[in-house]
């Protein structure tokens, strides 16, 4: 069976959420995907970027 690629989007916006790191969330879509038989493809990351604020780098290619 094929695997479903997948592309996983992990953001941060400020230090009080520093418990959630981008490392973490990417170590997180890795551990899914493998559990689930998807290939994760590219994980995109905005650090430091609030979610009100859809003017991130990263989203923008995401949404491309």
């Amino acid at each position: 069976m094929q695997k479903k690629k997948v592309i996983g989007y992990a953001r941060i916006s400020n230090e009080d959420q520093s418990h959630f790191s981008i490392v973490g969330q990417q170590e997180e879509f890795e551990e899914y995907c493998f559990k689930h038989n998807y290939e994760l493809l590219y994980t995109f990351t905005d650090e430091g970027q609030s979610a009100k604020d859809f003017d991130r780098r990263e989203c923008k290619q995401l949404e491309q």
